[in-house]
């Protein structure tokens, strides 16, 4: 990247976008360009426009949507993670092949790191699919035990802290929030649950807040949804913890079903039963609903659902 210009577009003038996009493109030598799923069809716009030009690299999106568009070197997406549904390791190592592309990377951030902490090469093996990838130079991790706050070893969950020259000094006139997310120490706090494994490649499972914390368990709920979406009659899926007098809290399911397709509220939890421990069964019951409330960005509502959740 030496001797490389960064062009930056502020979101707040997409009423011009495109024709800045493109100017970009044709007047400043812009190598690559970048977005999120909700202004795909800006940036296909945007693309369709430049048949000709052939690009290095698009950054976020959708590969079905871009490749013939541009002459893709190296793809790279971006978005946020535990909603993601599970990636299927054939389709992801094929991607790279399949659109002409030298690789499809992955990796982890947050705006308190400036962005980027973890990142996997542009060709991995298959059973690195699903990692974020690993630190990058100048950066430290720790994963920390949830209920000791003892440092864990490979394969073991915790939550992510990270350290390095990238990560924030704090946040603007709120010492309390910055007391919060970074330490004395420097070591920011991700509130990401994520575990490396023997390599040292990092993946993330789930976020501390979003954790049901059962009988002292920490429940995953993005666990759960992979179990329950393993079935096809589903079409989508949330998981959250009600209220419990006797566990403090218990997992409970919405589903939306796909049209013409019927599951039972026994059926889901006896599938979530078989496959996962006792603590982690559907205990606040099954409901089935049109659709998952989501933001624009496509997260899942969980305070939402779990008002819902909570109502006799």
């Amino acid at each position: 990247m030496r001797n490389q210009r960064l062009n930056n577009i502020p979101p707040d003038v997409s009423f011009v976008l495109t024709e800045e996009v493109r100017r970009q493109f044709t007047d400043c030598g812009v190598k690559a360009i970048g977005t999120i799923e909700m202004f795909m069809p800006l940036a296909l716009e945007v693309s369709k426009s430049l048949k000709d030009y052939k690009g290095t690299i698009w950054v976020g999106g959708d590969d079905d949507k871009v490749k013939g568009i541009f002459g893709l070197r190296s793809l790279l997406m971006a978005d946020h993670t535990a909603d993601l549904p599970e990636l299927n390791c054939d389709e992801v190592c094929l991607i790279p092949y399949s659109s002409g592309t030298t690789g499809m990377p992955d990796g982890y951030g947050m705006t308190e790191s400036s962005p980027v902490t973890l990142m996997t090469p542009y060709i991995y093996p298959y059973n690195k699919v699903g990692s974020v990838g690993q630190l990058i130079p100048s950066t430290q991790a720790r994963i920390v035990s949830l209920t000791t706050g003892d440092n864990l070893h490979a394969h073991k969950s915790g939550e992510l802290y990270l350290r390095g020259p990238q990560v924030m000094k704090g946040y603007w006139n709120n010492e309390a929030a910055t007391r919060e997310t970074v330490d004395n120490e420097g070591w920011l706090h991700t509130g990401d649950v994520a575990y490396y494994d023997e390599d040292h490649y990092f993946y993330i499972v789930d976020r501390t807040k979003e954790l049901i914390k059962v009988k002292g368990n920490q429940v995953s709920p993005t666990e759960i949804e992979s179990v329950i979406m393993e079935q096809p009659e589903v079409a989508d899926v949330a998981v959250v913890g009600i209220p419990d007098a006797l566990a403090g809290e218990v997992p409970k399911a919405f589903v939306v079903l796909k049209a013409n397709h019927k599951l039972t509220e026994k059926q889901i939890y006896d599938v979530v039963a078989q496959k996962l421990t006792k603590y982690k069964r559907l205990e606040g019951g099954v409901a089935f609903l049109h659709s998952i409330p989501r933001n624009a960005a496509g997260k899942i509502l969980r305070n939402e659902l779990k008002v819902l959740g909570s109502k006799k």
